[in-house]
């Protein structure tokens, strides 16, 4: 999957890895969490498989199937690209399905969102960050 350069081939390929069920999470996590250098931007391609693998574990989120090692990944996501909170509202849903906090982080809020706001969505992330510290320190 991460060697395509072509979109629909991406997209088959990653409905094909859906079918493996939770067992799809570490495929997705791996393409999101690929190393691309600092200075390079992402390219379309690269972008488009971002947002497939987001929706994909969206979508499995919803049927109930997800890991608590997915925070850390959307979570960072959701730091790198703040410039377009729009794209962040899945990565958002999927934490509020795995975490069950609502944080307030939504469509109303990116709507009407300044840069004002940008500690108001921080402090929402680290909510979510620390439900998972804690719940992976209890787990030890």
């Amino acid at each position: 999957m991460m060697a395509t350069d072509n979109n629909e081939d991406f997209r088959f390929l990653s409905a094909q890895a859906m079918e493996l069920g939770k067992d799809s999470i570490p495929i997705f996590l791996a393409i999101l969490s690929r190393e691309i250098p600092p200075e390079r931007k992402l390219s379309v391609i690269e972008l488009s498989k971002n947002g497939v693998c987001l929706a994909r574990l969206n979508d499995l989120a919803k049927e109930g199937i997800y890991s608590i090692y997915e925070i850390p990944i959307l979570l960072r996501h959701m730091e790198q690209e703040p410039f377009d909170l729009h794209a962040s509202l899945i990565p958002a849903e999927t934490l509020r399905l795995i975490t069950g906090l609502d944080v307030g982080y939504s469509e109303q809020f990116v709507a009407g969102f300044t840069k004002a706001d940008e500690p108001k969505r921080k402090k929402m992330l680290s909510a979510w960050r620390n439900w998972y510290e804690e719940k992976i320190a209890s787990e030890g």
